[in-house]
């Protein structure tokens, strides 16, 4: 059990029992070894070291090989999904990569030597967001197995079976109520864990995700996914008083909106499918990326977020801020710039008029690449005696 669940700052409230939840999420996410992926030099191994086996190894040996040969497969039409090599091709963007010089960093090395490195920054695609109307569909075809230990587990203590929203047949949610529902997933982009050397290691930054390592799961976080009475308390005065925290897009007026950020939960005041998707999506991106106290409201398998020399990784993102991260649809429509996730189309209508049918799926399933903006040097000294640029 690690030590930190024994900490005084959360043995004595629910943080204790979010703590101990969370080991179990752990535990459940599949091992991968990346450090031994990382030095790929023969044959794939015959025994798996990674989930999911084996496009976890080839993605890793060689992204152009993988991406060829899985575009050269035939596509199930059964299936509305999204495929890896369909996300790689889209992870590829170079206009969500937004790439800069932005300054420079000095490095000292030991006795007499210092030397001079340019700084960039860019944003990587960290994460794959699907968000789905049904318990173990996800979209990105090769996650779905992802969903089904967590909701074995939560059948197994509880003899509760996780169920679905609605949605008919034009991608909108049921006209009878105006409360929807939808399971989530962030899982680590194909390209993460390669992001760097794609650069040659030279003018690209690395990620701070794990390829196909799942950092959030609504079915291993069954219960605070559909609950979360402290957040509402503690964020409802402030959204509904001060109108903090609302999902809404860029050009809209203070009081319209989509919906608020907080409770972060699967279950979005709407009638509209599309929006509670993308609400759901800002409201895991917000989950993984947490610190502080808000990290202790949902299980997450989270990024370090820790600076190194001469890398600086992003922050919490914020609801309407794009400076943090901001998303590139995959499914239904594949989108060729990265925006904030409330930013598609015209957001102040609803309905076939509001120009965003195209992003709108019948069956009620959605996916997004996440990007983060990172900052770093090339390092090329021992240690860091300073940096500038923005």
């Amino acid at each position: 059990m690690p030590r930190i669940c024994f900490n005084k700052s959360v043995r004595y409230n629910m943080k204790y029992l979010l703590c101990l939840l969370s080991v179990v999420f752990s535990a459940s996410l599949p091992a991968v070894d990346f450090s031994q992926i990382g030095t790929v030099t023969g044959e794939r191994p015959k025994e798996p070291v990674c989930e999911p086996w084996p496009d976890c190894w080839d993605v890793r040996a060689d992204p152009d090989k993988y991406r060829e040969e899985q575009s050269n497969k035939p596509i199930d039409d059964s299936v509305e999904g999204i495929s890896t090599a369909e996300i790689m091709n889209a992870s590829t963007n170079f206009s969500c990569m937004s790439w800069r010089v932005i300054g420079g960093c000095v490095w000292y090395t030991w006795p007499s030597k210092i030397s001079f490195s340019i700084k960039v920054k860019h944003y990587i695609p960290d994460y794959v967001i699907s968000v789905y109307q049904r318990s173990g569909e996800n979209p990105w075809q090769l996650m779905k197995w992802i969903d089904e230990p967590g909701n074995s587990l939560l059948e197994t203590i509880s003899g509760y079976s996780p169920g679905s929203g609605s949605v008919n047949s034009n991608g909108r949610a049921n006209k009878s109520t105006n409360i929807a529902f939808k399971n989530a997933m962030a899982v680590g982009n194909p390209l993460a864990s390669v992001w760097q050397s794609l650069g040659f290691g030279y003018f690209l930054c690395k990620s701070d995700a794990t390829s196909f390592l799942p950092a959030y799961a609504s079915s291993f976080d069954n219960l605070l996914w559909r609950v979360q009475p402290v957040e509402a308390m503690l964020y409802m005065p402030s959204q509904l008083i001060g109108q903090q925290h609302k999902i809404a897009p860029s050009n809209s007026d203070f009081l319209s909106k989509w919906a608020y950020l907080y409770p972060r939960t699967g279950f979005v005041v709407t009638n509209d499918d599309l929006k509670a998707a993308a609400v759901a999506a800002q409201r895991v991106a917000s989950i993984v990326t947490s610190q502080g106290s808000d990290a202790t409201m949902h299980i997450a398998n989270r990024p370090s977020m820790q600076g190194q020399n001469g890398w600086w990784p992003p922050k919490t993102v914020t609801e309407n801020d794009a400076s943090q991260g901001y998303f590139q649809m995959l499914l239904p429509k594949k989108e060729s710039s990265c925006h904030l996730i409330a930013d598609m189309g015209d957001g102040y209508m609803s309905g076939e008029g509001d120009g965003l049918m195209d992003w709108r799926n019948r069956q009620g399933n959605y996916a997004w690449n996440f990007w983060r903006l990172y900052r770093c040097c090339r390092r090329s000294g021992s240690s860091l005696v300073m940096h500038f640029g923005e």
